[in-house]
């Protein structure tokens, strides 16, 4: 996967892919990007201290060889300070009417950074559960998984500083 993926992903990751030389991510390459951005965030889910992703994901994922259920994929173009790989996620919670969240978890965010790209996944079950993307997410990103027909432009016109990185780990964990 990771020699298949390289030449899509390599412009993306350094900042090549630029306005002015810009990439078009069509129906294949937003499968592709969203299946690595997965199997990426889930290798490195046993290296943590604390597990978030349900084991069963690994087993489907190997099987299936694309994102599991119900799970999307975001893609940002990061243009902050902190250029490096690393990545973090953490449980999602259903919000009450009240404000409270859920006991026991419905799904996860991970984020995913590599150099300029800036990978968003959400996942939470059953199928069909409403979720709110912040705006944020949704005005700053690509969506990659499920993939669409409509081939995506790259980069996005708007693009995610620092602050916005840290907006997602505040704001991840409800839906």
């Amino acid at each position: 996967m990771e020699e298949t993926t390289l030449p899509l992903l390599r412009p993306l990751v350094t900042g090549e892919a630029a306005p002015t030389r810009p990439v078009v991510l069509d129906k294949t390459a937003q499968s592709l990007l969203a299946t690595w951005a997965a199997k990426t965030v889930l290798t490195h889910e046993p290296t943590r201290p604390t597990r978030v992703i349900p084991d069963g994901e690994f087993w489907t994922f190997c099987e299936h060889r694309k994102p599991v259920g119900n799970q999307f994929v975001f893609f940002s173009a990061y243009a902050g300070r902190r250029w490096a790989a690393r990545s973090w996620r953490e449980p999602l919670h259903r919000a009450g009417h009240d404000g409270r969240l859920s006991r026991h978890p419905i799904g996860y965010t991970a984020t995913l950074l590599a150099g300029h790209a800036l990978f968003r996944i959400v996942r939470c079950e059953p199928a069909g559960t409403p979720m709110w993307i912040d705006h944020s997410v949704s005005v700053t990103s690509v969506r990659l998984w499920p993939p669409t027909a409509t081939p995506q432009p790259w980069p996005p016109s708007l693009t995610v500083n620092d602050d916005a990185v840290d907006a997602f780990g505040a704001s991840s964990g409800t839906a």
